[in-house]
């Protein structure tokens, strides 16, 4: 149905991760721009973690283009953020514009950016339904040219998907680090064996 993505490394679990960053960052005794700087690093560790996976690293460098505007306290706009991390990426590498990977990566992104404010859905309970919409959007003539192909169901599963995967992986980083206390693992390895299940299915 097309919807493995969602258990897939992305820029989302990059904005997963940084909530809590932000949470303790959050120090009165803590300058503003050193609180950027910190975030940065943490944003960049975890891309090392992640093997500079396309999404992560467009992830990363939009973040970081947003945290340095705000320590030179200049303006940041999120679609030149989108276009400051893509000239990065091509520069680093130029053939990484033929990675399936890249493309999807910033079709998404910008379909977010472009379409979504166009959708006529203003009920924050549904964002995640619009962003869903949005991007399916976008994506479907890159997937078409690309493969060949789409999936209709996969266009329906994932406009909903996109309103549930955040409580996946929320629930998967609680689910690893509850693994890690002795009489709790049993439930990380439930949730391992049901995403292994879904994964295959």
């Amino acid at each position: 149905a097309g919807i493995l993505h969602v258990l897939a490394v992305s820029g989302m679990h990059v904005s997963i991760i940084m909530k809590p960053v932000t949470a303790v960052s959050r120090n009165r005794y803590m300058g503003y721009k050193v609180r950027c700087i910190l975030k940065i690093l943490a944003a960049v560790f975890f891309m090392f973690l992640t093997d500079f996976s396309h999404s992560v690293v467009r992830a990363v460098l939009m973040f970081t283009y947003k945290q340095c505007s705000k320590v030179f306290d200049r303006p940041s706009l999120t679609i030149n953020g989108i276009y400051f991390a893509a000239i990065i990426q091509l520069l680093q590498n130029p053939y990484v514009i033929y990675s399936v990977g890249f493309l999807l990566s910033y079709a998404a992104v910008l379909s977010i950016s472009y379409i979504e404010p166009l959708i006529p859905i203003n009920s924050k309970k549904l964002s995640g339904i619009k962003t869903g919409v949005a991007v399916n959007i976008g994506l479907i003539p890159l997937l078409m040219y690309l493969f060949g192909k789409i999936s209709l169901i996969g266009i329906v599963i994932n406009s909903v998907a996109g309103f549930i995967s955040g409580i996946v992986c929320i629930t998967g980083y609680v689910c690893g680090f509850v693994n890690k206390i002795p009489l709790l693992n049993f439930i990380g390895k439930i949730s391992g064996a049901l995403c292994a299940f879904f994964t295959v299915c």
